[in-house]
């Protein structure tokens, strides 16, 4: 099979996920290394994320896609394979390259939506995970407002936002989180994923992170390209302002360097990525981007993403 660019395959992905989305039990189509027989084949392929694997004998994506049904432009010996994975309950599901998101009134910047998540009650609801400051101005309640993604045209609903964390001109901020619910009966789901994908193994803590030692790196991804850091500190606290120009304080956060080798400097839009990082062959979540600038990210860590998960979806994110 023919190696396809990621950039072809990124421009096809919309309209392959628009063919197959009536399919039963669908719920995400992305890009992802397939895998076979829980090892990773070094093959891009895309990825029908499904709500039980072969629930319908009946049912039955193909084990490739031939790209020339999808852009006339590509020779016909085109094709990419395809990995069907099926949806655990209480793990991320996938990580997301840079699917751009903003409010349906359009009013703010826009950032990433950096995590589709599972929760363990068995209600079948899929949450996506962002930064609350490219939804809402400072002090706004926007729960049930829309949330569009312009990786599509025309732009999709993905979901509605559930909760966030109001941010507060008159005190200090402890978190910039925002919860989207991308239930299938409130969005147009599937999701299409616009950009390769990551599938992790479960998350980590900062100070976990580093007990492997000082040197361990991470990165996150947006837009498609791959921002890599290290040497996380905590900070107690900086002010900076909202996308509105509203000065705000945050506290009680992590600083990391931007690696000299970075393939890209933190830049606007990159808002709500995951912080990920390695150990062994695996990958974790480790926390969620806030702010930059050429040099350092501002990250909150998982734990205090999770703490205020909890607070709004019991078991999400452990």
């Amino acid at each position: 099979m023919t190696r396809i660019p990621v950039q072809t395959l990124r421009r096809c992905l919309p309209r392959i996920e628009q063919f197959y989305r009536q399919t039963p039990g669908l719920l995400l189509v992305g890009l992802a290394e397939k895998e076979v027989a829980g090892s990773r084949a070094g093959i891009l392929a895309v990825v029908f994320v499904v709500r039980k694997k072969r629930a319908n004998p009946k049912v039955c994506l193909p084990s490739s896609v031939e790209l020339s049904r999808f852009d006339p432009a590509l020779p016909k010996e085109s094709r990419v394979a395809t990995d069907v994975v099926e949806r655990k309950m209480d793990e991320a599901l996938l990580t997301i390259d840079g699917a751009d998101i903003i409010r349906s009134e359009k009013l703010l910047d826009h950032g990433t939506l950096g995590l589709v998540l599972d929760t363990r009650d068995g209600s079948g609801r899929v949450w996506g995970i962002t930064n609350a400051h490219v939804l809402a101005p400072p002090e706004a309640d926007v729960r049930t407002h829309q949330v569009e993604s312009n990786s599509f045209s025309p732009m999709r609903i993905i979901g509605q936002v559930f909760a966030h964390s109001r941010l507060k001109t008159s005190r200090q901020n402890t978190v910039d989180l925002a919860l989207i619910d991308v239930d299938e009966r409130l969005s147009n789901a599937p999701l299409a994923v616009q950009g390769a994908v990551q599938r992790l193994a479960g998350f980590r803590t900062v100070s976990e992170a580093m007990q492997g030692g000082s040197r361990r790196q991470f990165s996150y991804r947006s837009n498609g390209q791959e921002v890599i850091c290290h040497k996380p500190k905590l900070l107690m606290r900086k002010r900076l302002r909202h996308p509105d120009g509203t000065p705000l304080e945050f506290v009680s956060f992590y600083q990391l360097d931007v690696s000299p080798a970075s393939p890209d400097r933190p830049r606007g839009g990159h808002s709500g990525s995951l912080l990920l990082t390695s150990i062994g062959d695996r990958s974790y979540g480790a926390g969620l981007v806030f702010a930059g600038s050429a040099n350092s990210v501002l990250v909150y860590g998982w734990s205090t993403i999770r703490g205020h998960l909890r607070r709004w979806v019991p078991g999400i994110g452990s």
